[in-house]
């Protein structure tokens, strides 16, 4: 039973860490190049809050700089034959 109080007890840590620890996993997914990933926490306010907007315009930035590289590559293509 002390133990479960003490959990409790730690709970606020826990649900600030948690939000946390999904934002670390969501920049390592998109510095491993994967643009897929969903950005937790855009909606929540604070800290937080936005450092997860910063990553999602961040990641935003990356998969139009992608567009617009596949963009010219395919214009040069065209252009060349």
């Amino acid at each position: 039973m002390k133990r479960l109080q003490e959990l409790i007890g730690r709970q606020p840590a826990a649900i600030v860490w948690l939000p946390d620890w999904a934002e670390r996993l969501a920049m390592a997914g998109i510095s491993a190049g994967n643009l897929d990933v969903e950005v937790p926490g855009t909606a929540a306010s604070g800290e937080i809050g936005a450092m997860a907007r910063s990553v999602e315009k961040f990641r935003q930035g990356l998969i139009e700089s992608a567009r617009l590289a596949t963009e010219v590559a395919e214009r040069d293509r065209a252009e060349q034959a």
